[in-house]
């Protein structure tokens, strides 16, 4: 007779129940046994190694399904019991759960005041408080709250991971970004935050600046003063008036002045007392800078050509000149400065917008021609900036004869 021996297979299924590896203190991998009627089967086959890898799962092929006439009854079983879970087996799913239940803990932020009940007026309306859990800040909107007199600068945060691989998890909280004006300290045993202010003093620094083209026109005056206002009010002391000039470089700093009044803020500003004729003052409130502003005086020179040849009697006269603009008797740099002169401009050209003084004094606009024309003299006019070319047209002399050819009249 020939006997068929019935075959089967299992398959073994790792189930964690621990809140997804919340308190990380899940092994990396275990090992599985397996059992027939309650014996462990002998070799290395039936002792395997469940991980991620695997799926935490495993399947033992070709296993008997009978021994002496009886079904067998498989079992498997954890070798070494993972420290914090509880482990239970399902026969019929084959499967073994291990679970550990995570602990919870909560943390209460409180928020102190020492600034005098608010005597300066700067204390924020709320301000952002952090969790971190071992230093690390915690990700979510939840671990990041708003203190404010409507919830009694006070904030808890339930149902906390308390562990963390077997420690229990440092929580500690901070401020986010800084409170001007104020100096922040933690008390981890409290779960405090203390803001402490001191009353504070100011300083304010007045700069004048000159648009005046480096005082081109020479009209800016050597010193000007200036006085200090809180709340648009004259300080009296006369230490709040100033004179700026070169030798303090138009600036002044006053020092340890008060900065809030009755919890408000006090606004400083600056005034010229008397703005310098021929300029405009303006003030920046933000950088505490007067501008006064002064447009430089502006001219224009009109150069014109005289042709002295005769009306170009010897037709030598060229079709163009190039003409060159002076300043002070120095040559200026640029295209616009060096211009040409025909018949379609009529032997003229005009410059505009060019600076009339410089360093207080008119400038002395001159021109000169390029390169003068053969056969002709050049002459200047510096005052109408006139350029005159001369030519000396060639005279020959003619003598005519009369002949009379009739018979002697």
């Amino acid at each position: 007779k020939i006997y068929y021996v019935t075959k089967i297979e299992k398959t073994v299924t790792k189930i964690w129940d621990d809140s997804n590896n919340r308190d990380e203190i899940r092994p990396e991998n275990i090992e599985v046994q397996l059992y027939a009627d309650g014996v462990a089967i002998k070799g290395e086959e039936y002792k395997v190694i469940l991980n991620e890898s695997n799926n935490w799962t495993y399947t033992w092929t070709n296993l008997p399904k009978y021994k002496d006439g009886k079904e067998i009854k498989y079992s498997m079983q954890e070798e070494t019991m993972p420290k914090g879970y509880e482990v239970t087996y399902s026969e019929d799913t084959f499967t073994i759960t291990n679970t550990h239940i995570s602990e919870n803990t909560e943390k209460t932020v409180t928020k102190i005041w020492e600034d005098a009940n608010n005597q300066d007026g700067i204390r924020p309306e709320n301000v952002e408080v952090q969790l971190y859990a071992d230093g690390i800040a915690l990700e979510g909107e939840e671990y990041k709250v708003t203190l404010n007199k409507n919830n009694n600068w006070s904030h808890t945060w339930p149902n906390l991971q308390k562990n963390k691989k077997e420690q229990e998890i440092k929580y500690t909280v901070q401020e986010v970004g800084t409170l001007e004006g104020y100096k922040t300290t933690y008390s981890e045993d409290t779960f405090t935050i203390t803001n402490t202010h001191i009353p504070e003093t100011t300083e304010r620094a007045v700069i004048k600046v000159w648009e005046d083209a480096n005082n081109q026109d020479g009209i800016r005056p050597e010193s000007i003063e200036v006085q200090l206002y809180a709340n648009d009010v004259a300080l009296e002391e006369s230490k709040y008036k100033a004179t700026l000039d070169e030798r303090n470089n138009w600036s002044c700093s006053w020092y340890k002045l008060p900065k809030n009044k009755n919890g408000k803020e006090i606004k400083y500003t600056v005034k010229e007392v008397d703005i310098p004729e021929g300029y405009e003052a303006t003030y920046s409130e933000d950088t505490f800078t007067i501008t006064n502003t002064h447009i430089p005086y502006l001219t224009e020179k009109t150069v014109t050509k005289v042709w002295d040849d005769e009306n170009n009697q010897d037709g030598i006269r060229p079709e163009s000149i190039e003409v060159q603009l002076f300043a002070n008797y120095k040559k200026l740099e640029g295209e616009i400065y060096k211009i040409t002169l025909n018949k379609n401009n009529n032997w003229t050209y005009t410059w505009t917008n060019l600076p009339k003084n410089y360093n207080g004094q008119e400038i002395i606009y001159t021109v000169q021609e390029e390169n003068v024309p053969d056969g002709y003299e050049v002459t200047y006019n510096d005052e109408t900036l006139t350029i005159t070319n001369k030519s000396n047209p060639d005279l020959i002399e003619k003598t005519v004869t009369k002949i009379w050819n009739d018979g002697n009249n």
